[in-house]
C-alpha cells in the first residue's frame, strides 16, 4: 500500500505498472562516515593517503565541493539525509532528545526508507552506534535494521554484516541500503596497522599551522568539568594539548579515516562482484566534521566550518548523467535524497520530493544560493528557534546569529571565520537575516509537543559512555 498523499501528486502519478516500475528501479546505497572531515580525504585535497578507495570512487562520481551538514550532531544530521529536512523541521535537534521523544514520522516528515518501501524496495540499515540505534526512531521504513549489541561496533564488524547481506540479497528486487560507520568519530583509537600508519613530520606540522589550531583556547574551553572530555579525546591521563598531543590527535584521526576507507572499499568491491556497481545509485557522505583544535574546539556540535562542511559524493548508473565531475555550488545534506529520488521511476518518490526542504541539485533548474546549519540544542531541552545558534551560508558569506548578540558576518573568500565584517557590510547582514527568518518559519516541527515521554536512562547512559555528556 502506498503512503498517504500519493494521490495528491497529480502529474507525477505512477503511469506504469508496479512491476514495470520495479524493473526499472536502481538499487540505492547510502554510506555514511561519522565525524568525517572533507579536508582529510585525498579527493578533497588532503596531503596524506588516507582515502585511496574513496578517492577512486570519487574519480568515477559527482563530487560536491561545498556540501554543508544541517547540524554537526549524529542523529539530527542523519535524519536530515533521510527526510530532506533541516533539523528544526524534522524536529530532532540533539542526540539526547531521543531519550524522551524518538523521531516519529508523520505527514510532511517521512523517511526516504518509507517512500522506497512503498515503491516495493527492500530496505535495510546497518548502523554502528547508539546515537542512530533503532530506539531513536530513525529506523522508520527499514524492513531490516541491524545495530551493535553494545554501544558501538567497529567498522569491520559492520562491514562483515553488510557483505553477508549483499551475498544473499535478491538482485531482481531493488533495495535501499544504508550503512553507517562510527569511524572516524572520537575518541580516535584505530586498530593496527592503522594506529601507527601515520607519523608526525614537517608536512603535518605545516598542515596543523595552516589550520590555525589554538592551544590556549582549547585549554580554556575544556577546563574544569570538561577536563574529562579532553582526556578522552587526547587519550592522555594528564593532557595539556601540547604540540606532541596535537600531532598525535591528527595521526589517530587519520588512522581512523584510513580504517573507514578500507571498510568502504570492501563494500564497493562487493557491489562490483555482485554486478551492482553499474546499475546502482551510490551515495557517500559525512554527517559532520570534527575539530582537532581549530577555533579552540575539539570534537563537533558547533557551527564552525570544520564541523559543518562535509564530503558528499554521488555515483549514478551508467548513462544517467555525465560523470565524473566536480561541482562548486553550495549544497546541503537536505539535498541528498531529493537528488537521488529524482532519478528513480515511480510516483511515491514525489511525496518525498514535495515534502523536502532540499532540492535536486543536479537539475538544470537548481538555483538556490543559501544553506542553513544550526547548533545542537542543550541536553533534553527544546528551546524556541530564537534561542538557537544558526549559520546561513550564501555564496561567499557566512552569517552567524547567536541569542542575545548582533549577527556576525564572515567573508569565506577573505579571512574566513577569523574576522567579523558585519559592520562593513550591513546590507548583506540585513538580506541574510531576512532569508534566515523566512527559512526558519517553514515547516517548523522544532517545538514539538510530543517531547513528554518518560526518559530512557539506558539510552542516556549509552550516549554518556560514547562521550555525549554535554550539548549533543
Amino acid at each position: 500500500m502506498l503512503l498517504c498523499g500519493l494521490s495528491a501528486c497529480g502529474e507525477h502519478s505512477l503511469g506504469k505498472s508496479f512491476a514495470a516500475v520495479l524493473d526499472d528501479s536502481p538499487p540505492v546505497i547510502l554510506i555514511t562516515g561519522d565525524s568525517l572531515r572533507r579536508d582529510h580525504l585525498g579527493c578533497y585535497g588532503y596531503f596524506r593517503e588516507t582515502s585511496p578507495n574513496i578517492d577512486a570512487f570519487a574519480n568515477e562520481s559527482v563530487v560536491f565541493e561545498r556540501a554543508v551538514a544541517s547540524m554537526a550532531t549524529t542523529l539530527p544530521s542523519h535524519l536530515t539525509m533521510l527526510t530532506g529536512l533541516y533539523a528544526h523541521q524534522h524536529g530532532m535537534t540533539s542526540n539526547h532528545m531521543a531519550a524522551r521523544s524518538p523521531f516519529q514520522p508523520a505527514e510532511g516528515r517521512r523517511s526516504v526508507a518509507q517512500i522506497l518501501a512503498a515503491e516495493g524496495y527492500r530496505t535495510a540499515a546497518f548502523v554502528s552506534s547508539a546515537p542512530v540505534s533503532e530506539q531513536t526512531g530513525i529506523g522508520a521504513g527499514f524492513g531490516e535494521f541491524d545495530g551493535p549489541k553494545k554501544r558501538v561496533r567497529k567498522g569491520k564488524q559492520t562491514t562483515d554484516e553488510v557483505l553477508a547481506w549483499l551475498d544473499q540479497v535478491d538482485l531482481q528486487r531493488p533495495f535501499f541500503l544504508w550503512v553507517h560507520f562510527w569511524e572516524p568519530h572520537d575518541p580516535n583509537r584505530p586498530p593496527e596497522p592503522y594506529a601507527s600508519m601515520f607519523t608526525a613530520d614537517s608536512d603535518l606540522d605545516d598542515w596543523i599551522a595552516s589550520c590555525g589550531v589554538d592551544r590556549a583556547a582549547v585549554a580554556m574551553a575544556f577546563k574544569g568539568q570538561k577536563t574529562s572530555e579532553l582526556k578522552r579525546f587526547l587519550n592522555e591521563e594528564e593532557p595539556d594539548f601540547d604540540a606532541a598531543e596535537i600531532r598525535d590527535a591528527f595521526n589517530r584521526y587519520d588512522g581512523d579515516v584510513r580504517y573507514l576507507d578500507d571498510c568502504v572499499g570492501r563494500i564497493l568491491a562487493k557491489l562490483r562482484e555482485r554486478g551492482l556497481w553499474e546499475r546502482s545509485i551510490i551515495a557517500f557522505a559525512g554527517d559532520h566534521g570534527q575539530a582537532l583544535g581549530e577555533h579552540g574546539w575539539l570534537g563537533h556540535a558547533t557551527i564552525i566550518d570544520v564541523n559543518v562542511f562535509v564530503p558528499l559524493i554521488l555515483r549514478f548508473p551508467d548513462g544517467i548523467l555525465a560523470q565524473p565531475r566536480r561541482l562548486e555550488p553550495l549544497v546541503s545534506l537536505v539535498d541528498l535524497m531529493p537528488t537521488v529520488l529524482a532519478r528513480i521511476p515511480g510516483g511515491a518518490r514525489w511525496v518525498f520530493i514535495e515534502q523536502a526542504e532540499g532540492e535536486d541539485i543536479l537539475s538544470s533548474r537548481f538555483e538556490r544560493t543559501h544553506v542553513l546549519t544550526q547548533q545542537t540544542d542543550r541536553v533534553l531541552c527544546v528551546p524556541s528557534l530564537s534561542g538557537r545558534r544558526h549559520a546561513l551560508f550564501e555564496d561567499r558569506w557566512k552569517l552567524v546569529r547567536k541569542p542575545g548578540h548582533p549577527a556576525s558576518l564572515f567573508d569565506l573568500e577573505d579571512r574566513g571565520e577569523g574576522w567579523d565584517v558585519a559592520d562593513l557590510h550591513p546590507d548583506v547582514v540585513q538580506d541574510l537575516e531576512t532569508t534566515l527568518d523566512s527559512l526558519l518559519t517553514r515547516q517548523d516541527f522544532g517545538t514539538r509537543k510530543d517531547n513528554t515521554g518518560e526518559r530512557s536512562e539506558e539510552f542516556v547512559e549509552a550516549l554518556r559512555e560514547l562521550g555525549y555528556a554535554g550539548d549533543e
